[in-house]
């Protein structure tokens, strides 16, 4: 035991020693290591207190935890029908289609413009009100792109007809800019349209869609896990084949609905052009009667026409031997007044 002692003792001389024979080095080791644990454990705490954070400010505008897509589109029936589903906080129908506005300098740009919903997803307002009327948008405040409040935002002539037939208008007047909590990064993700990027979103009323149904139901669970947590992904993952087999159902009802629709109408049109083809042929059929009649009217009265003229003719002839034999019965008139006027002498 004592040896120990006197070697731990000896140990600790020989350590100081050293350290005050290299003093500058060994701060410079000390430093290193402090800072090493201190930014490993800033790493360790900064991703808690971002997902914290960014978990506070998707629960205060409550991101949406499904997005059901149908290339039929949506009705409020099957809106109501997933607001009534097992563990629904709130379903709402949305409208969303990229369109390409001019921007303050007559450039084009892409913007994904989505209908404003009343529960989910709301707006983080930064300047301005939310739209009203169907002719009112609200932009993205990270990319205003040279506009202000009250200026008109236009679509760009580069846009086709199957875009521009999905909305009310083609210019829009801004009422606002706001952050969204569906976009949280700098981009604002890809499109189809112009040069392939989104440069950032459009909100409008429903109303400023011509569209008469939904592009989407977008769904708020009700319950609460922190966003990214394992018993969140565990919960998502639980209701997905759920809300798949949901989706089919409702978008076979839909198809069912349309496809009915459609034979209808198509009934309907042949309906109304039978009946059309059947008065059409009426009309046909009396038309072609009075031309008929009326050919053997014509008939008629060119025959009465001939025969006029032979009685005319007839009596001009009549009028004429008329005439000769009065003037032959005048000449006798004559000749026996000379007679009886000569023996008168």
């Amino acid at each position: 035991m004592g040896n120990r002692r006197i070697n731990k003792s000896t140990l600790n001389k020989s350590s100081l020693r050293d350290i005050k024979g290299s003093l500058g080095r060994f701060i410079a080791i000390f430093g290193i290591i402090a800072l090493g644990v201190g930014f490993f454990s800033g790493v360790r705490i900064t991703t808690p207190a971002m997902i914290r954070t960014i978990d506070d400010f998707y629960r205060e505008h409550a991101l949406f935890d499904m997005q059901l897509v149908s290339t039929l589109g949506w009705e409020d029936e099957q809106v109501e029908q997933l607001s009534k589903a097992e563990g629904v906080r709130y379903a709402e129908g949305a409208v969303q289609h990229d369109v390409i506005f001019s921007d303050a300098g007559g450039h084009d740009v892409v913007f994904k413009t989505h209908s404003i919903t009343r529960n989910i997803n709301t707006l983080f307002m930064r300047e301005g009100r939310l739209p009203q009327a169907d002719d009112e948008i609200l932009l993205d405040n990270r990319n205003r792109c040279g506009y202000k409040i009250g200026d008109t935002i236009a679509f760009s002539d580069a846009n086709d007809e199957d875009t521009t037939e999905h909305f009310a208008h083609t210019r829009y007047r801004i009422t606002g800019f706001a952050d969204s909590p569906l976009y949280i990064n700098f981009e604002r993700g890809g499109t189809s349209l112009g040069n392939g990027t989104v440069t950032g979103f459009a909100c409008l009323a429903p109303e400023g869609y011509a569209d008469d149904y939904y592009t989407e139901i977008i769904i708020k669970k009700d319950s609460d896990y922190q966003i990214y947590s394992d018993q969140y992904n565990d919960d998502m993952d639980k209701d997905r084949t759920r809300f798949e087999d949901i989706t089919k159902q409702a978008a076979y009802e839909r198809y069912e609905k349309l496809l009915a629709d459609a034979q209808k109408e198509l009934g309907d049109a042949k309906e109304e052009f039978n009946e059309k083809k059947s008065d059409g042929q009426k009309e046909l059929d009396d038309a072609k009667a009075e031309l008929e009649d009326g050919k053997k009217e014509l008939e008629d009265a060119a025959s009465d026409i001939e025969d006029g003229k032979k009685e005319i003719y007839d009596n001009e002839k009549k009028i004429r031997d008329g005439e000769k034999e009065l003037e032959k019965a005048k000449k006798e008139l004559d000749d026996a007044k000379a007679a009886i006027e000569a023996s008168d002498r």
